[in-house]
């Protein structure tokens, strides 16, 4: 499936769909990947910018905002979430994005990666929220 309709769609869906965890793509990778594509150019019915096209790909998913800490306390459940680190000081939309599961398995069939997943919390007031930062257990 194509990856515009896909964000077309988390962003509409985003407010109202009933999920309970959503996935961090980090920004660094995504822009590489776009470059790579030529996403912009495409999706806004351009050729593709010659220059980038094709020509580096993008790396692995993630790697550059995971963390694998050797003394951290894990689940047993070695694919749980909370079994995967951030790097401390991260920023929404500059440092990562919240995609949705349709569009990592989009991305994960062709590229190779670190699955980041996190929570969604709704708040009192009906907002919802990516729980990025999962609290520590003390």
């Amino acid at each position: 499936m194509n990856i515009k309709v896909l964000f077309d769609k988390f962003e509409q869906e985003f407010v109202t769909a009933e999920v309970d965890f959503y996935h961090i793509l980090s920004k660094r990778w995504f822009n590489k990947w776009k470059r790579y594509v030529s996403y912009d150019e495409i999706t806004s019915g351009k050729e593709p910018n010659s220059q980038f096209f094709g020509q580096i790909k993008p790396g692995g998913m993630n790697e550059d905002i995971v963390v694998n800490p050797e003394l951290a306390v894990k689940y047993s459940d070695e694919n749980h979430y909370a079994n995967v680190f951030l790097k401390d000081q991260l920023q929404a939309d500059v440092d990562y994005i919240i995609i949705s599961e349709a569009i990592w398995k989009e991305l994960k069939a062709k590229y190779p990666g670190i699955e980041v997943k996190r929570p969604v919390i709704t708040l009192p007031s009906g907002q919802k929220r990516v729980e990025v930062r999962l609290k520590s257990v003390k």
